[in-house]
């Protein structure tokens, strides 16, 4: 779970997955209210997972779409965001993703 870089406390799952559902890049910490940023590593991260799912549809190019590669997707998603929270790291600053 993520930590707060300023007060030192771990947010839960759903503080994390309630926070992270936000255009925003700025978190703030349940526990000191302080401004938290994702880190970059957890940037360079999550995007490499995400594009799984794209290539999943690119190959439904050269075979026709079944059940079973919506099933994929959606088990390939779920694991994702369940997992989330597990991997992501804050930071005190904002790292520019590039």
């Amino acid at each position: 779970m993520p930590k707060c870089q300023k007060c030192g406390e771990n947010w839960t799952w759903k503080q994390t997955i309630k926070k992270s559902f936000t255009l925003d890049t700025r978190m703030n910490c349940p526990h000191c209210s302080e401004i938290q940023f994702i880190s970059k590593r957890t940037r360079k991260r999550s995007t490499a997972l995400m594009f799984v799912i794209p290539l999943v549809l690119l190959l439904n190019i050269f075979w026709e779409p079944t059940l079973w590669t919506i099933v994929i997707m959606i088990f390939i998603a779920s694991i994702y965001l369940a997992s989330y929270p597990y991997w992501l790291e804050l930071s005190n600053e904002e790292n520019l993703p590039f």
